[in-house]
């Protein structure tokens, strides 16, 4: 099977819901951000912090390269992912893009003020943040969820009908 490419602002569920589409369909289960951890040994917060923003987008888009050269894979990528031409390139060739959209208000509910996520301060910074990506998620897009009002297991069923998957 294609991979199946999660993106979207933080906290809108990429990881939550590639681990249960890696079950559902007997896939390989990727997250960028871990893979990044694990061949970093640091935690997001400590390169955002020692080596700063642009260090970790080369350490993203070397993961993305690296997690999308291979099929049969649900890959969670980071809310940052679509900032660079390259990466946009690399998420179209690389499977389905699926981009879970949920509005920024609802996802400030959920991740923001969060220690783990360097880039979410304030509602206006996060905001701001939100507004500069949008366009770059749709554009990135294969397939739109708009899962700001549907649980785990709707976004699932939603996300199987996008693919034409359901039994």
């Amino acid at each position: 099977m294609n991979n199946i490419i999660l993106i979207g602002f933080m906290g809108c569920g990429k990881t939550t819901i590639g681990k249960r589409l890696a079950e559902e369909f007997s896939m390989e289960y990727y997250d960028i951000d871990t893979f990044i951890e694990e061949s970093t040994k640091m935690t997001i917060p400590e390169i955002f912090q020692k080596a700063g923003e642009k260090w970790f987008r080369d350490q993203e888009a070397f993961a993305l390269t690296c997690v999308t050269d291979a099929t049969n894979r649900v890959i969670a990528t980071g809310g940052g992912i679509v900032e660079r031409d390259e990466n946009l390139e690399t998420l179209k060739n690389g499977g389905t893009v699926i981009y879970l959209k949920v509005s920024v208000d609802k996802l400030w509910t959920r991740a923001g003020k969060d220690p783990n996520r360097p880039l979410s301060r304030d509602l206006a910074s996060f905001r701001k943040l939100y507004d500069s990506r949008k366009a770059r998620y749709e554009e990135a897009a294969d397939i739109v969820i708009d899962t700001g009002f549907l649980n785990v297991d709707r976004t699932i069923e939603a996300i199987k009908k996008a693919l034409n998957t359901e039994e």
